[in-house]
């Protein structure tokens, strides 16, 4: 499968927590097969990953400042970082920058040494705002535009977010393909959606983006009119403690838990138990959890927004949420639970992923990326 022409490619990706953990060991899963030697530069949270011997890595720290400015400048030195370690390895001319959308000055010193840059982007700089953060958006949204600009090749998860994300500009330069890949091994369903309790489930980071607030509201609401629900909220993150409270001032605790944040393997023990899956989201690029809820044969609920739609076809392998209030969700959920067909809809969302997020699909569309990057 790869290419008969020895391979040198490079990894850039700004230094992230957890979850950017797995997502980095993915892209260097679908890469790895394709190339002869695999250099890495990320954050030293990413050495924990068990890399092949053809893969070198070089951590980078980054500091978070406590207020608006020291996070500017901090993040700016960062970039100088990850730029200069960029630098040491100067024989690599291809490059994939992971969530690079906003990178300016390793894209800017790429240009300027005339190497390849495959811009993999995993959410949109420029929608900030219309999850109610306002603060720098038309900025993030400028620099989000110049890094465009500069890279040689935009990977996006889905067509649909060329016009979702304003992207019709740059149609000459984007490809189409994903680095989501499931071990259908692990996320697999072990029990039948008839056999599951009705525990309706939500799992990701608690920020306002992910409107899990709302979907804490229209617990209370379901509750009312199905007394036997209960609801699983795994993930932790600054609404935590506002969604703690919630639940306390209105006597919820008995139906709504909160697991906090769950390591990876464990997922699919929770995903097994749940009878729908809801992922209210303001905006997304192609989650997951929503894959992996699929494999286990949870239907899943989510807003059609981003990629999502790409994945989830109305009623046939899962449903797309009509709203985001908390009256939306109940709605939503009321019907997805008395629906006839929910069986056949966990079955279908199954296949789907099992035929579409396949290590050989993935590995296959970046084989295409990187011949792509060569001719460019």
């Amino acid at each position: 499968m790869k290419d008969d022409n020895p391979t040198e490619l490079g990894i850039l990706r700004f230094p992230t927590g957890g979850a950017g953990r797995k997502q980095l060991r993915d892209l260097v899963n679908v890469l790895q097969p394709n190339s002869d030697t695999l250099y890495i530069v990320s954050g030293n949270k990413a050495k924990d990953i068990d890399f092949e011997k053809n893969i070198k890595f070089s951590p980078i720290n980054h500091k978070k400042g406590k207020t608006k400015l020291t996070r500017i400048i901090r993040y700016l030195v960062t970039q100088v970082m990850l730029t200069l370690e960029m630098l040491n390895h100067n024989k690599i001319d291809k490059w994939f920058f992971f969530g690079g959308d906003l990178l300016l000055i390793p894209l800017f010193t790429c240009k300027l040494l005339q190497k390849k840059v495959a811009l993999l982007t995993v959410s949109h700089s420029g929608k900030a705002s219309e999850s109610g953060d306002k603060t720098f958006s038309e900025l993030f949204y400028i620099l989000n535009r110049l890094c465009y600009d500069l890279s040689t090749l935009i990977i996006l998860y889905s067509s649909n977010l060329i016009k979702e994300w304003e992207l019709e500009k740059y149609r000459d330069k984007i490809q189409i393909a994903h680095k989501h890949y499931l071990n259908f091994e692990t996320f697999s369903p072990n029990q039948r959606l008839s056999e599951r309790d009705e525990v309706i489930g939500f799992v990701g980071s608690l920020i306002k983006r992910k409107n899990v607030m709302s979907l804490i509201k229209a617990a209370k609401r379901v509750k009312q009119k199905k007394p036997e629900v209960e609801f699983y909220i795994i993930g932790e993150g600054p609404e935590e403690e506002k969604i703690k409270r919630y639940i306390k001032e209105n006597d919820m605790r008995e139906y709504v838990h909160l697991f906090g944040w769950v390591p990876h393997e464990e997922l699919p023990k929770y995903l097994n138990e749940v009878r729908l899956f809801v992922f209210p989201t303001h905006h997304e690029g192609l989650p997951n959890v929503v894959l992996e809820a699929m494999a286990c044969g949870t239907p899943v609920l989510a807003t059609p927004t981003d990629a999502i739609p790409d994945v989830i076809e109305h009623k046939e392998n899962g449903f797309l949420l009509n709203g985001k209030t908390p009256e939306d969700i109940e709605r939503e959920i009321i019907d997805c639970l008395s629906n006839e067909n929910l069986e056949e809809i966990s079955k279908n969302g199954i296949e789907y992923v099992r035929k579409n997020f396949n290590y050989e699909v993935a590995v296959k569309q970046h084989l295409y990326i990187i011949k792509k990057l060569k001719n460019s």
